[in-house]
């Protein structure tokens, strides 16, 4: 040990500052906090299709729509019933820009709309921006689907 009254970095030990039960609870909650807006979806988080999701599919956005493609891609490939958006803007990307991928530039995949230009947003930000709606607590603006609420995806619990 030196003279400066320090440990040496092997034997150096840490210790976490004491907090109050209170605290400790309200940084418990932000741990746990959906961070993707009011009612939505976050990223990691595992979801799998909703109970308005076959009644319904043909009449969401092209962009959750082929949310939902995605979705089904990484439930395909990995097993299970459920699928993160993370993982489903992973399959975009691939689909996008992986020329050894086997769905590379699949034209029904492309993240681009009907006009064939690709969407300004990436699939993140339009999970977040419909995430109420995709998750069926508030209700779409589309015609097609009555103004109304319509669950595409359901968050998995444990």
């Amino acid at each position: 040990m030196s003279n400066n009254n320090t440990k040496s970095v092997k034997t150096k030990t840490t210790t976490k500052p004491k907090v109050t039960a209170d605290t400790q609870a309200y940084l418990d909650a932000c741990n746990d906090m959906n961070t993707s807006g009011s009612g939505g979806i976050s990223d990691t988080r595992p979801v799998t299709f909703g109970a308005d999701f076959i009644a319904d599919k043909d009449k969401y956005p092209r962009q959750i729509q082929l949310t939902a493609k995605y979705g089904a891609i990484v439930i395909q490939r990995n097993g299970g019933s459920s699928f993160s958006m993370s993982q489903c803007n992973d399959i975009m990307l691939e689909v996008m820009g992986d020329k050894n991928s086997p769905i590379y530039q699949e034209p029904n995949l492309m993240w681009v709309n009907k006009k064939g230009a690709p969407y300004g947003q990436d699939l993140l930000e339009i999970a977040s921006h419909y995430g109420p709606r995709i998750a069926g607590k508030e209700a779409w603006k589309s015609k097609a689907l009555n103004k109304g609420k319509s669950e595409v995806f359901r968050p998995v619990t444990a």
